[in-house]
């Protein structure tokens, strides 16, 4: 049952990409990239209040799942176009390369963070989705500011 999962998940990300490219035909780039910076943060926390009530069962995890999942793929390319946009071309490179490790690095520590913490539950899962997801809200909106960029200049 996991392929499928996977791959429900998967497509989910692809569907997301896909809206994402028809919505940014008509709405700004930091208009949309902000305004669905909050479905991980709301997700996450919503799994975690239930979570924290008894088990959850499965069809709720795995829908909360797909959502959250879902949300990256309108997160990810707004934020790499957001980030890579205000550089110049000699340091894009350097840049996209930063953000690929911070990506990779902080998806290791949150994966054996919820390795470390396994305890059979849900819990641990989902406590790092909606601290992962808070954060991100809290980074753009405390240390980004509240608006983002975009260097239009090449």
């Amino acid at each position: 049952h996991y392929s499928w999962v996977f791959g429900a998940n998967a497509s989910g990300m692809i569907a997301a990409s896909q809206i994402n490219a028809r919505l940014l035909q008509r709405v700004s780039l930091p208009a949309l990239f902000r305004a669905l910076l909050w479905a991980p943060a709301v997700i996450g926390s919503a799994l975690l209040a239930l979570a924290m009530t008894g088990p959850l069962p499965l069809p709720v995890l795995l829908l909360g799942l797909f959502l959250f999942v879902g949300s990256a793929g309108f997160i990810m390319p707004n934020s790499g176009a957001a980030a890579l946009g205000t550089q110049s071309r000699g340091i894009a490179g350097t840049a996209s390369a930063l953000m690929g490790a911070l990506q990779f690095g902080l998806a290791t520590a949150s994966s054996a963070l919820v390795g470390a913490w396994h305890d059979g539950t849900t819990l641990p899962l989902v406590a790092v989705m909606a601290t992962c997801g808070v954060s991100a809200l809290l980074v753009d909106r405390i240390v980004t500011g509240k608006h983002v960029t975009m260097s239009t200049e090449q």
